[in-house]
């Protein structure tokens, strides 16, 4: 099964916006406040934002589920519920589509590497 991949607007800690795909199931995951559970909004259509530099590492979080399978998912916003704590599980799937819950267990913050001009 294919994964529908979406643009989404990533912000920097700097409060910088760029371009970075995501697959929409995870996108359209929201905590109890209606906040999704990775942050950041779907990018507008024609947005001229540009793509993440090579430069930036983006935040993540990893996970884990009950079968031991351990994951990572980019969290678009410095106040993503899942990278603040408010939240910590997502569903997730697999290459044939099929979902299982995963639960937080550690992140690391955005990061930069070398000299990224202007970020």
């Amino acid at each position: 099964m294919a994964i529908d991949i979406r643009a989404r607007v990533y912000t920097t800690d700097r409060g910088n916006d760029y371009i970075l795909g995501s697959a929409q199931y995870m996108d359209a995951q929201n905590n109890l406040g209606g906040n999704p559970l990775v942050g950041g909004a779907a990018a507008a259509e024609g947005n001229a934002l540009d793509p993440l530099p090579r430069g930036i590492k983006p935040r993540i979080v990893y996970l884990h589920n009950s079968a031991g399978v351990k994951r990572s998912v980019v969290c678009f916003t410095p106040d993503a519920p899942l990278f603040t704590g408010t939240s910590t599980a997502i569903n997730l799937q697999d290459g044939a589509g099929v979902s299982s819950a995963f639960t937080v267990h550690g992140s690391r913050g955005e990061s930069r590497r070398g000299r990224a001009a202007g970020v």
